[in-house]
């Protein structure tokens, strides 16, 4: 292992590869695609191509690893995976109940927290001001909350109503690396960090230093044990419509290195 100072702790340790998205989440697509997952660039000029990547950096020292993993990332996991907690289907989304909805909300941050610190290209746009990464690294060391006024996230459930569309099932093993949008409230400009995981849309937004977020009643932690998690459709997202049109347009003129 490289001997360098984590990210989290700001010792001098050995690095472990540290997963920015969770592993898991590769071995289950890699697992049912034979040990290879299908990539799609938003890049015009790079093909369609099969991929074993998992974007792991050298960022924490084990003991970090651990601790983002135990406090944040696994519990997260099994409520998406209905493992904790309790679902039902309702028309407005899927409800959650007997959750802890800052936790969730805190997980998705370590994923951009650790976005902003990887090396790996697929993450370079991923930029937060200097004090809000010292925020969130201060809160995810000692296993504290967020603020609920500077810290909120909207999750959505995706899916498409369109006939022939694509599946509940397919959802979850569609993920989109983290990508920025710009917000404006007035006067005040802000971005939102948004990522797709195991069939959930996530966006999280930070606003200025200072400033604060006007509330909404999709935010995750208006309630701390239950949320109702809206639909959002698939088409209505203009960024992953543009990367589906744009490599459709690569599989008709041959950019692509995948065997039909």
């Amino acid at each position: 292992m490289k001997t360098d100072i984590c990210v989290l702790c700001r010792q001098h340790n050995p690095l472990c590869k540290s997963h920015v998205i969770p592993n898991s989440i590769f071995r289950g697509i890699f697992k049912k695609a034979s040990g290879k997952a299908i990539a799609l660039s938003s890049k015009e000029d790079t093909p369609i191509a099969y991929s074993q990547e998992s974007y792991a950096s050298r960022l924490l020292c084990k003991s970090c690893e651990q601790k983002i993993d135990l406090n944040y990332e696994k519990y997260s996991l099994n409520v998406l995976r209905g493992i904790e907690g309790k679902t039902s289907i309702e028309e407005k989304g899927v409800k959650f109940k007997d959750i802890n909805t800052k936790k969730i909300r805190d997980f998705i941050a370590t994923i951009i927290w650790r976005a902003h610190h990887s090396e790996n290209d697929v993450f370079r746009i991923i930029k937060i001001k200097p004090q809000q990464q010292e925020e969130m690294r201060l809160a995810f060391l000692i296993n504290n909350p967020l603020s609920n006024s500077s810290y909120k996230v909207i999750m959505y459930k995706l899916r498409d109503s369109t006939s022939n569309g694509f599946s509940n099932e397919s959802f979850r093993d569609y993920m989109m690396t983290p990508f920025i949008r710009k917000n404006q409230f007035g006067r005040t400009s802000y971005n939102s960090y948004v990522i797709t995981l195991l069939g959930y849309f996530f966006e999280l937004f930070i606003p200025p230093v200072g400033q604060t977020i006007p509330n909404n009643s999709f935010h995750l932690c208006n309630k701390t044990h239950e949320y109702l998690c809206p639909y959002i459709e698939i088409l209505d997202i203009p960024e992953i419509v543009q990367v589906l049109g744009r490599n459709i347009e690569k599989q008709k003129t041959g950019l692509s290195n995948i065997s039909s």
